[in-house]
C-alpha cells in the first residue's frame, strides 16, 4: 500500500494519496488502541513512520507546486486549488491532539502545518526567482550593476504580473496571497541588496544602488500597493537604512 501511495504522490494525485494515507493512520491507531501491538511495539513503530514519511512526502509535494508556480510559463490552476484544498482537509483531519502516552504516537494524529510549509515554499521561491535576475562581472561590463538592477525589476514585474492575473485566482480571499507574495519578495530584495552593499563597489556603483532602491524599486512597489495592504516592509526599511548610512559615510570619507 505505501508504494501505491508514494505512486499517486508522484502523479500529483494529493487529495487520493491523503484520503489513503488518513486511512491507513486510522487503522493504526485503531489496531494500538486494541492493544494489537502490545507484543510488538516495533511492528506499531514501523508503521507510524512509514505514515510520517507518506505525509512528509505530501509536504514536499506541496513545497515543489508552490515553488514552481512562478517557473511554469503555463499556471496549472487545477493543481493550486487541489493543493487548498488538501490543506484545508488535512486541517480539519488532524486538530490538536495529545498522544504522548503512546511510544510513537508522536507521528500520528498530529497536524502537518501545510499551510506554514505553503507560506516557507512561498519565501523560498521569492528568494529564487530575483537570485535568478542575470548579473555580469566587473570585468566583463562595466556598467554590470545597472544591467543586473534591470533584469532585476523586469524579473520582478513579470512575477507580480502573473500573480496579480493568475495565481491568486486559485486561493481562497483567507489566503492573501498577493500579500504573501509582496512580502516575500520584499525580504528577498532586502537580503539580496544588502549582500550587494557589502561587496567590494566603487562610489559610482553604490551610488547606482541607492538611487535604484530609493527611486526605481519604490515607485515600481507603489505600482502594486492597489491589491495588496503591505506597505514599506519591516524588514526592508532597516536595510534602506543602512544603504544611506554607508553611502553618507563613504561621501565623508572622500
Amino acid at each position: 500500500m505505501v508504494m501505491e501511495i508514494h505512486e499517486l504522490i508522484q502523479k500529483r494525485q494529493l487529495l487520493e494519496a491523503f484520503a489513503s494515507i488518513k486511512l491507513m493512520e486510522d487503522e493504526t491507531i485503531l489496531e494500538r488502541d486494541s492493544e494489537k501491538y502490545s507484543d510488538n511495539p516495533q511492528e506499531f513503530v514501523r508503521k507510524s513512520k512509514d505514515v510520517d514519511l507518506l505525509y512528509n512526502s505530501i509536504t514536499n509535494a506541496i513545497q515543489s507546486i508552490v515553488e514552481g508556480t512562478l517557473e511554469d510559463p503555463t499556471l496549472q490552476h487545477t493543481m493550486l486549488t487541489s493543493m487548498v484544498t488538501l490543506i484545508a482537509r488535512e486541517e480539519v483531519a488532524h486538530p490538536n491532539t495529545d498522544n504522548a502516552s503512546h511510544p510513537g504516537s508522536d507521528l500520528l494524529g498530529r497536524p502537518r502545518k501545510w499551510r506554514e510549509k505553503w507560506r516557507e515554499a512561498i519565501n523560498e521561491s521569492a528568494r529564487k526567482r530575483v537570485l535568478m535576475a542575470p548579473m555580469a562581472s566587473r570585468e566583463e561590463a562595466t556598467s554590470w550593476l545597472d544591467r543586473h538592477l534591470h533584469f532585476l525589476q523586469e524579473h520582478l514585474r513579470a512575477d507580480l504580473l502573473k500573480i496579480k492575473s493568475s495565481v491568486k485566482k486559485c486561493y481562497p480571499e483567507e489566503y492573501q496571497v498577493c500579500d504573501t507574495y509582496v512580502e516575500a519578495f520584499h525580504s528577498a530584495i532586502a537580503s539580496h541588496l544588502q549582500e550587494l552593499s557589502q561587496g567590494p563597489l566603487d562610489f559610482h556603483e553604490l551610488y547606482t544602488l541607492l538611487d535604484w532602491v530609493a527611486n526605481t524599486y519604490h515607485r515600481f512597489e507603489q505600482e502594486f500597493m492597489a491589491w495588496s495592504t503591505a506597505q514599506d516592509s519591516p524588514i526592508f526599511v532597516p536595510y534602506l537604512v543602512a544603504y544611506i548610512n554607508s553611502f553618507h559615510d563613504l561621501v565623508l570619507a572622500e
